[in-house]
């Protein structure tokens, strides 16, 4: 099989990642910051839940719309398996929507999050066999999108560290800046 790497050929500093380590990486944190949660739910004061929640739904609004615009690279090919990968998107916002609320209330049952985690998991399955699978070289089609895709993962995904709008320098947190996604200025 061709991997696609995180940096293409070349390019001194070349990372050696492929874009589906760069996906389990964000898979495995996002799967850690919600475990991390349901332990301290029951007992950590608002402020605390509140801070771990804004970590969990940028660590995952930023990995889902990073996968989601690699979406369009593969759509033609694959629209069946794509549009189940946006419901499944959709309704993990839904769910992380609803968490928050539950949180909000110190009524977020570790059972829901571990479940939660569970669809997560399930979902991950299935985009390494597809989405993830596809970028790394099994469709060579679409090989300069699949770079596109690669390059846009390492740089926007959960652990890229981006530097803020007029700056050269990045920020040391690791969520993704939701203003340059929707390039309103907002």
């Amino acid at each position: 099989m061709h991997d696609v790497r995180s940096e293409h050929p070349g390019t001194p500093g070349a990372s050696t990642k492929t874009v589906r380590e760069y996906g389990a990486d964000d898979h495995d944190s996002i799967n850690s910051k919600l475990l991390h949660l349901s332990q301290v739910v029951e007992h950590a004061d608002a402020k605390t839940i509140a801070k771990i929640f804004n970590d969990v739904g940028n660590a995952l609004r930023a990995h889902l719309s990073a996968e989601e615009r690699a979406f369009g690279f593969f759509e033609a090919d694959h629209p069946w398996e794509i549009r189940r990968l946006r419901e499944d998107h959709d309704g993990f916002r839904r769910t992380l929507d609803a968490l928050l609320v539950l949180a909000e209330l110190r009524m977020l049952p570790p059972e829901t999050v571990h479940a939660f985690i569970r669809q997560l998991k399930e979902h991950a399955r299935r985009e390494d066999a597809s989405l993830y699978s596809w970028a790394e070289g099994k469709n060579t089609v679409h090989q300069p999108l699949v770079n596109g895709f690669v390059d846009y993962l390492r740089d926007h995904s959960v652990g890229a560290r981006r530097a803020p709008a007029g700056s050269k320098q990045p920020t040391s947190n690791n969520r993704c800046d939701f203003a340059d996604q929707r390039g309103d200025g907002r």
